[in-house]
């Protein structure tokens, strides 16, 4: 039952999941490098949490919402040639869009003419779609540790507890356009789940389980310092 709920809760935290786009270009094999300074704007933290107790009652409790003080300013490099990116020194993987697709521009006017033919009011409409070529970094880890230990209770029963902490992580920062200074978003997912299992002498079993779910979300900017070829 305890996993049961466990599944349950997995597919419940989901609402917090981002779909990414099924369709990935390829990288390029350009021979340049590109470095940026970005800088956070804005950040928010949101916290989920939910717990099944020894009696397989699910509670979930209400999500927290939190605004981040202190924003964060990130130095980020990218080279083509080599197809590595690095997020403060650390290694990430990159996914970056067609640096050759020349997306959609589009410019047209009209004019209004009054009885005598003269134009009284002229019209200009600019369009563009899909110009940017975004980049987007992404790492992931995950960890599991296990904790066997013996006790005994209070009516001097013994006790067996093995605990299990599992902990993933899942980093997304994206910046707009890769051949530019231009905006930049970050999604982090981090998951912690503790398990307990308990057995005494009569063996009696039970168990426990805490969930804890973690997105960070920040938007900002960045301006590109070199460009390496």
């Amino acid at each position: 039952m305890l996993r049961n709920n466990f599944c349950y809760l997995k597919r419940f935290s989901s609402y917090f999941g981002i779909c990414l786009p099924p369709l990935i270009f390829s990288l390029p094999t350009y021979s340049f490098s590109h470095k940026w300074e970005c800088k956070e704007i804005k950040s928010y933290s949101i916290v989920g949490k939910s717990h099944v107790n020894a009696k397989n009652d699910l509670k979930k409790y209400p999500n927290l919402f939190l605004e981040d003080k202190e924003l964060k300013t990130f130095s980020v490099t990218y080279d083509f040639k080599k197809k590595t990116g690095s997020i403060n020194g650390s290694p990430v993987r990159v996914i970056v869009g067609d640096l050759e697709a020349k997306g959609e521009v589009k410019y047209h006017n009209e004019t209004i003419e009054n009885p005598d033919g003269e134009i009284i009011e002229t019209k200009n409409f600019y369009s563009k779609k899909n110009t940017l070529v975004p980049i987007t970094f992404f790492s992931s880890a995950s960890n599991i540790e296990q904790q066997t230990k013996r006790e005994t209770s209070f009516f001097k029963k013994s006790i067996m507890k093995e605990k299990q902490t599992l902990v993933e992580d899942k980093k997304y920062f994206t910046i707009e356009d890769a051949n530019s200074s231009s905006d930049f978003s970050t999604l982090s997912i981090s998951i912690n789940d503790d398990s307990v299992f308990t057995i005494d002498s009569d063996d009696n079993e039970s168990s426990t389980l805490d969930l804890e779910e973690v997105i960070d979300l920040s938007i900002g900017k960045c301006k590109l310092l070199e460009v390496k070829g």
